[in-house]
């Protein structure tokens, strides 16, 4: 199931990685008649995911616009736009095309798509600890003002200081995520540890550095660990 998740999510990127509604449409179609599967899809995911494409389209104007103007927003208006902008809610409707039909129902891309604070809570980790492990990469080049560049701003700290205080929204983020797990949906509980893997993930790759971006340090090493020089059980 992990592996056909893994390979419908990479069929679902190439059909939403275009530049515009009508292009995503015109993509579908051509992959349609080329025979390529959209059985599982169903057309409340094509629905659900032209909708979050646009909602990522208008967070990431505003980022840029936020950028081209040299504009610093306080934090609280940041983490409204920038924990959108982390594109989590299309992900994990995206990734639940590759699971069984009991687990990837309706009310599952509903749920994703309506934002539950367990979904906050995963974004605002991976909002914070990218912008922590970037920030030097980032300020070689122009790039829209970070959270920790929000912070230390708007209560004129330390970079040292932002980061620690940031940590504490992350510790506060974990916390939520666990009391949620607890909390009943009428979901699939694999549906909710989509939200608790993708935490755990995150966790991983900007531990130390921004090893999304930057693959070649601590993610090369953790893939060869696990895939190529796995240990025997």
């Amino acid at each position: 199931m992990a592996l056909q998740a893994f390979q419908n999510y990479i069929q679902v990127m190439e059909l939403v990685d275009t530049p515009s509604l009508k292009a995503f449409e015109d993509v579908v179609v051509d992959r349609q008649v080329a025979g390529f599967d959209l059985s599982f899809c169903g057309d409340y995911f094509i629905t659900n995911q032209k909708s979050q494409w646009k909602i990522l389209t208008q967070h990431y104007i505003t980022e840029c616009k936020w950028r081209d103007d040299n504009y610093v927003p306080k934090l609280e208006e940041h983490m409204r736009v920038s924990i959108k902008s982390v594109g989590y809610v299309w992900f994990y409707c995206s990734f639940l095309t590759g699971m069984e039909e009991a687990v990837a129902t309706k009310d599952a891309f509903e749920w994703f798509a309506s934002f539950p604070k367990i979904v906050e809570a995963c974004a605002i980790i991976v909002r914070i600890t990218n912008d922590i492990t970037s920030k030097e990469r980032e300020q070689k080049r122009e790039h829209v003002a970070s959270t920790v560049d929000c912070y230390m701003k708007e209560y004129g700290t330390s970079k040292d200081v932002a980061c620690e205080k940031l940590l504490g929204f992350v510790e506060d983020a974990w916390k939520t995520i666990n009391e949620e797990l607890l909390n009943a949906t009428g979901l699939s509980r694999e549906v909710i540890k989509l939200s608790l893997h993708s935490s755990r993930s995150t966790e991983l790759i900007y531990k130390h550095v921004d090893a999304f971006t930057e693959p070649n340090t601590t993610m090369k090493e953790n893939i060869f660990s696990l895939l190529v020089h796995p240990i025997p059980i």
